[in-house]
């Protein structure tokens, strides 16, 4: 069964831009440009070498669409196994690379405790890990990008809604917290 049967779009939401902001917008929220329907972002599509190139989200409708260097290094795509989804994108930014700052490294991690990468061979830059919150969907990517490579980058995700949300009540936290046992009342 697809994701889209489980979940209930809700709240939309982003983790933070990480890098330094040059070049063009992307954002990615897709509909399937044939027939108008949402689509779900299934994996993730890296093209890199020395540093990263190019990103972009890998659809269910088998699409891509990648943002940055579109011919810069190798090209790696990352299908998600069916129940899994993307938990976290690491790495470092920042760096210099051709008159640009850049991501020298990039690792993406999935909820089912998979790790791809390193994409990217340089060690230079600061350190950022964006993280996709627990119990929510990933849905795309957004950021700046330019010709060279990928600029600024952040996730895009849906907080999930179960269809029975009494099965989803949490344990209480604390033992303090719970309500006093019934029964008569101690005078």
């Amino acid at each position: 069964m697809k994701t889209k049967d489980f979940f209930k779009m809700a709240k939309l939401g982003s983790t933070e831009c990480v890098g330094i902001g040059k070049g063009s917008d992307f954002h990615e929220l897709k509909d399937d440009p044939e027939n108008g329907e949402a689509v779900i972002a299934v994996g993730i599509e890296v093209r890199s070498g020395y540093i990263l190139d190019a990103i972009g989200t890998l659809y269910d409708n088998g699409r891509t669409s990648l943002h940055g260097n579109l011919s810069g290094g190798s090209s790696h795509r990352i299908k998600f196994e069916e129940g899994d989804d993307l938990k976290s994108i690491e790495g470092r930014c920042d760096v210099n690379y051709a008159g640009n700052k850049t991501f020298s490294k990039v690792v993406i991690h999935t909820v089912n405790g998979k790790k791809y990468g390193p994409f990217g061979d340089a060690d230079a830059g600061r350190k950022f890990k964006l993280e996709v919150p627990v119990g929510s969907k990933f849905v795309g990517l957004y950021g700046k990008a330019d010709k060279i490579s990928v600029n600024q980058l952040g996730i895009t995700y849906v907080e999930a809604v179960l269809d029975n949300p009494a099965s989803a009540v949490p344990p209480l936290a604390k033992p303090e917290m719970a309500p006093p046992p019934l029964g008569k009342p101690q005078r």
